[in-house]
């Protein structure tokens, strides 16, 4: 049976908006929240939570944990198999997140490239977002922008993993 998020979290309710998508994805074994039992869905999800929730999503499998930094083997999984590379893309795994950098490793973890020819947004033209878009798997704003350098915050970003999962279904 599937366990609610809402039994799972203190912070999240029967109104959060992504209460099913949460639900869905922690019984999918693809998000846990924090020891004390929250899910903080309004703070910024750092670079280290998106690398394990996003290649979770894909399929990879949960990588052995390393002593240094809890998130650190997601990192070397993406770096071992391509997605990101070494000391380029991610410089430090607590800091928040920008959209591009999830739209890049969401497309590189999903092998997946733009169907279309041009751009769905006015201020990017980055082909990992473009990807997303034709998959149904990144939206912009309703002025036709994307903010690649914008931040996402844990529940944004849980909405984007739940489509990463019911695309690979």
């Amino acid at each position: 049976p599937k366990i609610d998020s809402t039994e799972v979290f203190s912070d999240v309710t029967v109104n959060s908006w992504y209460r099913h998508e949460l639900t869905d994805l922690y019984n999918a074994g693809v998000i846990n929240g924090y020891e004390d039992g929250t899910f903080r869905g309004n703070n910024y999800v750092t670079t280290g939570e998106a690398l394990k929730m996003i290649l979770l999503a894909c399929g990879y499998d949960e990588p052995e944990p390393v002593s240094s930094h809890w998130a650190r083997s997601y990192l070397n999984l993406a770096i071992e198999e391509d997605i990101l590379v070494r000391w380029q893309d991610i410089t430090d795994l607590d800091v928040a997140i920008s959209r591009k950098l999830v739209a890049k490793i969401a497309a590189r973890a999903l092998n997946i490239e733009a169907e279309s020819s041009g751009s769905p947004f006015k201020d990017t033209f980055d082909k990992y977002v473009h990807a997303l878009y034709d998959y149904n798997i990144l939206t912009g704003y309703e002025d036709g922008t994307f903010r690649p350098a914008n931040r996402l915050t844990r529940a944004e970003l849980t909405a984007i993993v739940w489509r990463i999962l019911a695309l690979r279904s």
